[in-house]
């Protein structure tokens, strides 16, 4: 019973942020548990019948994992039809584009920006943001993104490619193929 009271209280408290955050929002979005949305003035594009899980809510690997989808300032973010999330970390701080029918497991992060400046002298002044680098995200349609796998920035993911639990994507993912590894190296082609 309390589950039930507490999934109906975050249902309408999500069903608000996402109105509130997004440029354009697709019918029959499923948010279930706390949900971190924010929109610091990019655009944030949600499609059809998209599935948002924020801890343990029916996936036990993201228990204590929140939801988490910020876009900054001019930066654009795409998610497109049937796409799934399960305590999942977005940042865009560029261009981010998840096509459809793609899911993304437990723990999974995706930033396009190195967050920080890489020269130390900057960090921790005005001059840290103004000196990190930039680059878009593609994340093809159909595609599998495992648990705890890291998406850095300048990464395209080809279309039904699968990127195994646990490994970071640094470079291009072609196509029908699957990744694995820190950094992520094809392991087999699908046929």
């Amino acid at each position: 019973m309390l589950k039930r009271l507490i999934r109906f209280f975050w249902k309408n408290i999500n069903r608000y942020k996402f109105r509130h955050c997004c440029s354009s929002l697709g019918s029959n979005l499923w948010a279930v548990n706390q949900i971190n949305v924010e929109n610091r003035g990019g655009i944030l594009n949600i499609g059809n019948d998209c599935c948002f899980l924020s801890n343990c809510a029916l996936n036990p690997l993201c228990f204590r994992t929140y939801t988490s989808i910020v876009v900054n300032e001019g930066a654009i973010l795409h998610i497109g039809n049937k796409v799934g999330l399960s305590g999942t970390t977005i940042w865009a701080h560029e261009k981010i584009y998840i096509g459809d029918r793609t899911t993304i497991g437990a723990g999974a992060m995706i930033f396009d920006s190195d967050c920080h400046s890489l020269n130390h002298m900057d960090r921790w002044t005005a001059k840290d943001m103004e000196n990190k680098k930039n680059a878009p995200i593609v994340i093809g349609e159909d595609c599998l993104i495992g648990a705890h796998a890291i998406i850095l920035k300048g990464v395209c993911i080809g279309d039904r490619s699968i990127v195994a639990a646990g490994s970071v994507v640094v470079k291009d993912v072609p196509s029908d193929c699957i990744v694995a590894g820190n950094p992520a190296k094809v392991i087999r082609k699908m046929k």
